[in-house]
């Protein structure tokens, strides 16, 4: 019943929040209960080492902002590209002379992806997820532009891109519990979801504009250049996450 009850989700989760709390106990009231020796030992004013958790304060409250609008751009950009792509799966199978059953690779890849990161363990962390699954949408788009070469290769776009977006429905729900405070985590994570869910409202349309302005190929490299900006998002993301984490570790470490 433990095992069932303690899953990837909910481990991230219990971690996280007992971290910030540790961290956040440590880092607060580490000034008042050190104050003292710190300045027999440096010869620094009082005024300077409490500056030093003004300071902290301040730079959690101006990357705070710039980290959601990062995250909230992340999420819009990748429910735009996959529901645009979801959508126009069946036409873009059967413009390659395959029949359409081989969308159901994509459900598969998405079974089989999730799987996987539940077989890994906590050896990815959410960021990390992120930038792996980020990096596979520009390729997995490449692989489809082979197909005029080779038809199949739309079989592995399918099934690549389905796994991709398995695993990206996993970074929306773990990798804010990385950004923010766990206790900010519902309200942060609802209100940073309303621009993904208003752009997905526009991909069924856009896609079939593409699709008669551009073609099919046209729409592939356009889908390919979001796929990148998602990309480079995504390691944005990532050193934003380990920033925060080495700005905690040298508050919590110095004595």
């Amino acid at each position: 019943m433990t095992s069932d009850y303690l899953t990837p989700t909910r481990r991230v989760a219990t971690c996280a929040g007992l971290s910030q709390l540790i961290n956040w106990g440590i880092s607060f009231y580490m000034p008042g209960t050190f104050a003292h020796a710190i300045m027999l030992t440096t010869g620094w004013a009082p005024s300077f080492i409490y500056g030093g958790l003004t300071l902290a304060m301040l730079i959690m409250a101006a990357v705070s902002p710039f980290t959601a609008i990062l995250y909230a751009l992340f999420i819009a950009l990748m429910t735009f590209v996959s529901n645009g792509t979801s959508t126009h799966l069946p036409e873009l199978i059967a413009n390659f002379g395959l029949p359409v059953t081989v969308g159901m690779l994509w459900g598969m890849g998405q079974t089989g992806a999730r799987l996987l990161d539940v077989i890994s363990g906590q050896r990815l962390t959410p960021a990390r997820l992120a930038v792996i699954t980020s990096l596979l949408i520009p390729l997995c788009f490449l692989l489809a532009l082979t197909a005029n070469y080779a038809p199949v290769a739309i079989a592995g776009f399918a099934l690549g891109y389905g796994g991709v977006n398995g695993l990206m429905t996993l970074v929306k729900a773990t990798l804010p519990l990385q950004l923010f405070n766990p206790e900010q985590y519902a309200e942060r994570t609802g209100l940073l979801l309303i621009p993904g869910q208003l752009l997905a409202a526009i991909p069924p349309f856009a896609w079939a504009w593409l699709d008669s302005h551009a073609g099919i190929d046209g729409t592939l490299w356009f889908s390919l250049s979001l796929g990148v900006v998602i990309a480079i998002l995504a390691l944005a993301l990532a050193k934003c996450v380990q920033l925060r984490g080495q700005f905690s570790e040298r508050l919590s470490s110095n004595p």
